[in-house]
């Protein structure tokens, strides 16, 4: 990253960004985009940005920063969403990331790491009727995402006496 001038241009920026990506870096991503993407015609490279700001740990100032910068257009694209609303269950703004996880879950139902994120904030809001119904409510045999995302959401329906339904339909 070094190698790559503040002077650069946005194709240099986002190869190394790329690269940057696939290594598992995201604060080499954050460095190279962050206010170098223009706001209009850049809507997937923002949501790039705006994941690798989520998997930035531990969250700095500058992950929430970019979010709040962020036109509302921008941020009602899910993929943006999704990872504002992880950043801010991470730093303990509860309340904002259970709005917006409601919405992601909404608008997806089958997405596995939305409805984790939105169980957790649930619990921590301790709304355990939010999160029972949010469990008894999903069909997880057209849920999508990695098979320990699904294992979680078993052991939360476990919890809550609905285990022979969960572990039928997840093997």
């Amino acid at each position: 990253v070094d190698a790559v001038p503040e002077e650069s241009n946005l194709v240099t920026r986002l190869m190394v960004a790329s690269y940057a990506e696939r290594a598992g870096s995201p604060a080499t991503v954050i460095r190279l985009l962050d206010g170098h993407l223009p706001i209009d015609g850049f809507q997937h490279e923002h949501a790039r940005l705006a994941a690798a700001h989520a998997r930035e740990h531990p969250h700095r100032a500058r992950n929430l920063a970019y979010f709040e910068k962020l036109p509302v257009r921008l941020l009602q694209i899910d993929e943006i969403a999704r990872a504002h609303a992880s950043v801010l269950l991470d730093v303990g703004r509860v309340p904002e990331a259970t709005v917006l996880l409601k919405r992601l879950h909404t608008n997806d139902p089958t997405d596995t790491y939305v409805a984790l994120r939105l169980v957790e904030a649930l619990e921590r809001s301790r709304d355990s009727i939010g999160v029972r119904s949010i469990v008894d409510g999903l069909d997880l045999s057209k849920l999508s995402g990695p098979p320990a995302y699904r294992m979680s959401l078993i052991r939360v329906a476990a919890s809550g006496g609905g285990i022979e339904r969960n572990i039928s339909e997840d093997y």
